[in-house]
């Protein structure tokens, strides 16, 4: 695969482990980038976000509807999650999104793909996981990122998207980074 990434990464000020947790499978001809973040921070919020991405490590093959409804499986009777899901096939030309609760998939792409997540939390209440599907030409930005990266985040206030993705992703974190909480925005061109 010829996509390139950027994670940057970190807990709560005071808190010892993240409660955000990420996941990059390369498979085949597609890869699937998931990011979850537990509600609320601390080990209660860890434990939640890598019990999700226990289960998309377990069946990353599977749809991204499904992929949800299996995380919300099985998180049932822990905190919960808010979570997204990127799948990118870039040998069809395709990209996929869904994702539930306040994750964010910020794009700068050719087709204009905007996806959103729905409302919700995963091991909580999942409402009807819609994927936003489009058409993926190489050199598309994308970011996933948890709340703690402020929703004042927009592509158009950074110096230069020609940088590549690790710089893109370390320069929205010390932008954008939210002083309260975790922190997680993982870029892939």
């Amino acid at each position: 695969m010829s996509l390139q990434f950027g994670i940057v990464a970190w807990p709560k000020t005071g808190q010892p482990l993240s409660g955000d947790a990420y996941e990059i499978i390369e498979s085949g001809e597609t890869v699937l980038v998931a990011l979850a973040d537990g509600l609320g921070s601390g080990p209660f919020a860890a434990q939640a976000a890598q019990a999700a991405m226990a289960v998309v490590r377990s069946n990353a093959q599977a749809s991204l509807p499904d992929l949800l409804h299996l995380c919300h499986h099985a998180l049932l009777g822990t905190r919960g999650v808010v979570m997204g899901l990127l799948r990118i096939a870039p040998m069809w030309g395709r990209v996929t999104f869904a994702g539930v609760g306040n994750i964010e998939c910020t794009t700068v792409t050719t087709s204009g793909f905007k996806p959103l997540a729905a409302y919700g939390i995963v091991g909580r209440r999942l409402p009807h996981p819609r994927p936003f599907e489009g058409v993926y030409t190489p050199g598309d930005l994308f970011a996933l990122s948890t709340d703690g990266i402020s929703t004042k985040f927009s592509w158009n206030g950074l110096p230069s998207l020609d940088k590549d993705p690790q710089a893109l992703a370390e320069i929205i974190a010390r932008r954008f980074a939210r002083p309260d909480d975790d922190v997680t925005v993982v870029v892939i061109r």
